[in-house]
């Protein structure tokens, strides 16, 4: 057994990255689309935090998990203490793959698919951040789909305008750790290019976990003239790991809480490949025309020998085993490590075979949007309004056998799959908001459209014979997200606000599989999105200098929340309520 403890070292750092911008440059405002937040920050009418670049180098955060849990109402439960993966919910909502809470990178979305299957196993590295902005009230119609659990926006660095500019980062620690970042870019008035790569490894915490990370990241930009901006993006990021998310029974934990007795087996691998360009047209001092186009292509496959820890089973709810079993074994008559009554080693684990799920998931989407300022009814004005086509293809995979060829993938693609399920999304999304300005007043109203088709086929459900004929169906929705915020700063230094929008997440079409009682019967169910009306009132001050303070309350009203069953099926479970307070 290997005692834990984290160490980190950072060996070196060169330089980092400054670019010192004038607040007359047209084209630095450009370059600010990627926020998600206002530069009027007193005129948003609902909770929200910003960890800028200085708050991120004097703490030094070793995981994302680090860097949020300073905000409020934002829960992160993390898979291991390096960070490797997180899981974030918001006032009270299942962090579970970040399901509820809507990921950006630079406006762009994170998820798996946004639509088909908002899942997160991916967060932007914190050495690429300028800065974290984190959402959690009114003023989400200009973002989706997700609206239920608040959003975060990774702002990554930008392209140096003013020579050279780099760093290089190295980290070590125990439990053979590594990590290191190299940053480099050179730019002048005209633009610039900015490279990341990066790498973490290690044995991970516990036995048989070891874990590999490279990033890559190459930001241009050309400023066209001095109202046109240009800003392309491309990365790739792949991931090598041995990491379980199965977890220890508990007489399994008390024996030895850092065993993993298929970890040498278990895998996880991801290869991302994502590509943005933002145009910015800075029409005249009141008016800005962005425009920002997205591809991301993901693969990813894991392969895992035992379903859930002693104690639970998929297959059998009811059964209560001390140890965790291998469900897929020849070598145990097809009952798997004698039925979890005696330990699990790693000898069973390298006898059986398992579970590969590959997955693959592209998607694409353009989205131009007008931000400008006027005066309607004689008062000052903001207004916002935009327009996105976003289309995804999922394709999902679970080849699963009691032999041991089946720990390798290139043996196990070539059988046939126990499950197969395809999906293919279009969405079109419109949305527009208006802020009135009277007085120390700021009163914003806005509406999010969201228009989507989803077309399932079921090649093959997971309990059905291999000559199941495919099952289709589409599903066609409009929502209509409409929200309504005020702000009042009658007192120097603080803001009063309030405000209530409806909120939105579509379902996930694998949650809709509904297994029939005959082979040719499966279907897709019309599981209804999951809608909310989110309600908060709060205030945040700064008035006395040197102290900030901020405190909510909020309430969220599901109308139909989606809920897993006791049979393992995905159902909507009716209606729930969330209160809380944040301070």
């Amino acid at each position: 057994m290997k005692r834990k403890a984290l160490i980190s070292i950072v060996a070196a750092t060169l330089a980092s990255p400054v670019a010192v911008l004038a607040d007359n440059n047209l084209t630095t405002e450009a370059i600010e689309v990627k926020g998600i937040l206002p530069a009027n920050l007193e005129a948003v009418p609902g909770s929200f935090a910003i960890i800028d670049e200085k708050a991120l180098e004097e703490r030094q955060p070793f995981s994302m998990q680090e860097a949020l849990n300073t905000v409020p109402g934002v829960n992160v439960v993390g898979e291991n203490s390096f960070g490797l993966g997180i899981n974030i919910g918001v006032r009270g909502m299942d962090p579970r793959r970040t399901a509820r809470t809507l990921l950006l990178e630079d406006g762009m979305p994170l998820f798996l698919a946004p639509y088909g299957d908002p899942s997160a196993h991916y967060t932007t590295p914190l050495e690429r951040l300028e800065r974290i902005e984190v959402v959690k009230g009114s003023g989400q119609v200009l973002y989706g789909p997700q609206t239920v659990g608040g959003m975060i926006n990774f702002v990554t660095r930008p392209v140096p305008t003013n020579g050279f500019a780099g760093s290089v980062t190295a980290k070590a620690g125990n439990n053979d750790y590594y990590g290191g970042h190299v940053n480099i870019g050179y730019g002048n008035e005209r633009g610039g290019i900015m490279i990341d790569a990066l790498q973490n490894k290690g044995d991970g915490i516990r036995d048989n976990h070891d874990f590999d990370q490279r990033d890559i990241t190459v930001k241009g930009q050309l400023n066209l003239t001095d109202r046109q901006t240009l800003i392309a993006k491309v990365g790739y990021y792949e991931e090598d790991s041995h990491v379980s998310e199965t977890g220890l029974s508990e007489r399994e934990y008390a024996e030895d809480k850092y065993q993993a007795p298929t970890g040498k087996q278990d895998k996880f691998e991801m290869e991302r490949k994502v590509a943005q360009l933002q145009h910015i047209f800075q029409i005249d001092d009141r008016m800005k025309l962005s425009t920002q186009a997205y591809y991301a292509d993901t693969e990813r496959k894991s392969f895992r020998q035992v379903n859930g820890p002693g104690g639970f089973d998929d297959d059998d709810p009811d059964e209560t085993t001390p140890y965790s079993r291998i469900d897929r074994c020849d070598n145990f008559g097809g009952a798997g490590a004698n039925n979890g009554l005696v330990p699990l080693t790693e000898a069973d684990s390298a006898a059986c075979g398992g579970r590969w799920r590959p997955r693959e998931y592209t998607y694409w989407g353009i989205e131009p949007r007008l931000d400008f300022s006027h005066n309607l009814f004689g008062i000052e004005n903001d207004a916002v309004i935009g327009f996105r086509y976003h289309t995804e293809d999922i394709d999902r995979k679970q080849i699963r056998g009691a032999d041991t060829r089946f720990q390798s993938y290139s043996y196990a693609k070539g059988q046939e799959s126990r499950e197969h399920i395809k999906t293919d999304v279009d969405a079109y999304s419109y949305y527009a908001q208006n802020t009135f300005y009277i007085g120390d007043w700021a009163l914003t109203p806005g509406v999010r459209v969201e228009d989507y088709k989803v077309k399932t086929d079921i090649v093959r459900a997971e309990t059905e014979p291999q000559n199941n004929p495919e099952s289709k169906k589409t599903n066609n929705q409009t929502e209509v997200l409409p929200g309504f915020g005020v702000a009042w700063n009658g007192i120097e230094n603080t803001t009063i606000f309030a405000g209530v929008h409806k909120g939105f997440a579509p379902p996930r079409p694998d949650r809709d599989l509904q297994v029939g009682d005959c082979a040719d019967c499966a279907i897709v169910d019309k599981t209804k999105a999951e809608e909310t009306i989110n309600w908060e009132l709060g205030v945040r001050s700064s008035y006395f200098k040197g102290i900030g303070f901020e405190s909510t309350l909020f309430h969220t009203d599901f109308d139909d929340i989606v809920i897993k069953s006791v049979a393992g099926s995905y159902e909507n479970g009716g209606k729930s309520q969330m209160t809380g307070i944040e301070f």
